[in-house]
């Protein structure tokens, strides 16, 4: 129970603060060690999780968590390191000697991600600083790695009429618990004098900074970043070995108030006392020179060039036999949804009336072999093999497969080419009734497409006659194919007529001269003249032979 005890000296639980225990994983099936927990914790065990899945199960809940495509409830989990981690460095003391220094950089159980930044104040000079474990178990190596710094001395002399304020090296332990060095610099800060801001100006960035608090205080933000701002801190272990470490500690950032600290200058008025001077102040600016960084890794040394050959290889041999494996599944599940998928269309009145018995009988001996095959001598397979047996099973019903969609989809497409002629036809009209003078079609042109319109009509009379007497089970006739030909053959013609009449120009009418003009409207006066005599003439006769037989009318009869 070893493990046990350490976990609960490393959480600072006791065992009276634990109200369940649940066992997770297939080892804890094993009677012996159900027994040997429950007699340590001296209370039933839950079995509530299935112990096979439940690791799995919280690592899925963890990702969702983690991923932006899923919304779940709040799950966090919270890693720390099992060890502490330290920097160890050397320095020169008053006397002129080295010393050895140590300064706990993250201690045990220290919750990540998380930075750090320690300072080292006496240092002017290139020099080097080690990250190692505090404590660890035999047999595994302390070191972290080793970190050498270049360029102290030439920026520390760069900036020497300022103060200097260290040589600082930022550490960041990422989300898997993996430490990095992120960046070291020399620090400086001056004093610089400007102008004080304004009082209107202030109020102002006082009130955007508190919308900005606004903002994030009800805005999502990540979880990691939270994590991270949460137990960010650039302070670390106060100098707990020796009174003469007290400028090498890890510190935090500096003050903000020591940061803003100013001094205002009082104001001077003007000599006719109207205006004064604006204020000056003296602000603190903070100076940071980069620092050439290595590190040399210590505890995962690098790999040989032949080790890392042989394991790329080794990866690109698995994914090529992971690549094959899906591809063989793939097919696979293809292959056994194509037979039962067949046998259920073999049932269906639409297949079962578009075939023979003979060719039922077939494709169904068929698809039994191919499912016992599938079911008991598969295992083995290629992948070649599934794709083989799914070809032909295919060729095998392709016939009857394009039997039942010509009888599904023909009378669509009857009424689709019917439409057309219905189209053309109207077409058609429109040309012929176009009085010659305005005709910009040729009489070949004209002609052929009322041949091409009467063909299509009596072809489709025809085919529909002699597939109407054929049994579903029989060669179709009129096909989808030979519809779409003739489709399209009116439907390229028309075409042509369409563009020729959208290129072509109207004729120009024959313009006429204002002497012809006068001759013809004097000729059009004469004659309706003349229309107009002659007709009131034949009216008059008309009256005249009317009297007359009126006149004979009254005369009495002689017998």
């Amino acid at each position: 129970t070893k493990p046990i005890d350490d976990a609960f000296a490393s959480s600072g639980y006791t065992i009276a603060e634990i109200d369940s225990v649940i066992i997770v994983g297939g080892n804890t099936r094993v009677p012996k060690i159900q027994t040997v927990l429950q007699n340590y914790f001296n209370k039933e065990l839950s079995k509530s999780i299935n112990a096979d899945e439940g690791a799995a199960m919280g690592a899925a809940y963890q990702a969702a968590y983690l991923s932006k495509g899923f919304k779940v409830k709040t799950f966090v989990v919270k890693d720390a390191n099992l060890f502490p981690i330290q920097v160890d460095f050397d320095r020169d003391t008053e006397e002129g000697s080295r010393k050895s220094m140590s300064r706990t950089l993250f201690g045990r159980n220290n919750a990540f991600p998380q930075k750090k930044v320690l300072t080292f104040n006496k240092h002017n000079k290139d020099f080097e600083f080690a990250v190692n474990y505090g404590s660890k178990p035999e047999g595994f190596s302390t070191n972290i790695f080793n970190v050498s710094l270049k360029g102290v001395s030439e920026a520390i002399g760069k900036h020497e009429s300022v103060d200097s304020k260290g040589i600082k090296a930022h550490f960041r332990m990422d989300e898997s618990g993996l430490l990095n060095v992120e960046s070291v610099e020399a620090v400086f800060e001056t004093k610089v004098e400007s102008d004080a801001e304004e009082m209107g100006n202030i109020v102002g960035d006082a009130i955007s900074k508190f919308g900005e608090s606004i903002s994030k205080l009800f805005g999502r933000t990540d979880d990691e970043t939270l994590l991270e701002k949460a137990n960010e801190t650039e302070s670390t272990a106060t100098a707990n070995e020796t009174a003469s470490a007290k400028n090498e500690t890890t510190e935090p950032k500096p003050d903000t108030n020591e940061a803003n600290k100013t001094t205002a200058e009082s104001a001077n008025t003007t000599a006719n006392g109207n205006q004064t001077e604006p204020k000056k102040e003296l602000k603190i600016k903070t100076i940071k020179e980069p620092i050439d960084t290595t590190v040399v890794v210590l505890d995962l040394p690098t790999l040989s060039e032949d080790l890392l050959k042989q394991s790329r290889d080794k990866l690109k041999e698995l994914d090529e036999k992971e690549s094959e494996r899906l591809t063989r599944d793939k097919v696979k599940n293809t292959l056994e949804s194509f037979i039962l998928e067949t046998r259920v269309k073999l049932e269906d009145e639409e297949y079962s009336t578009s075939t023979t018995d003979d060719e039922k009988s077939n494709i169904e001996t068929q698809l039994s072999g191919a499912r016992e095959w599938l079911e008991y001598e598969s295992d083995g397979a290629e992948t070649k093999l599934f794709t083989d047996k799914l070809a032909e099973l295919k060729a095998l019903t392709k016939t009857l497969f394009e039997r039942v969609r010509e009888h599904r989809d023909r009378p669509e497409a009857l009424a689709a080419l019917n439409n057309m002629l219905n189209m053309s036809e109207m077409f058609y009209g429109g040309v012929a009734a176009t009085p010659a003078d305005d005709q910009i079609f040729t009489e070949v042109e004209i002609q052929t497409l009322k041949k091409l319109i009467d063909d299509t009509k009596a072809w489709v009379e025809q085919t529909v006659a002699e597939q109407s007497k054929l049994a579903k089970s029989q060669t179709p006739k009129l096909t989808l194919k030979s519809i779409a030909e003739k489709m399209a053959a009116l439907d390229r013609e028309v075409k042509y007529l369409l563009n020729k009449a959208r290129i072509t120009p109207p004729k120009k009418k024959p313009e006429k001269n204002e002497s012809e003009s006068e001759t013809s409207d004097k000729n059009k006066t004469t004659d309706e003249k003349k229309t107009t005599d002659e007709k009131t003439e034949e009216e008059q006769t008309k009256e005249e032979e009317k009297s007359e037989s009126e006149t004979i009318s009254e005369e009495p009869v002689v017998e």
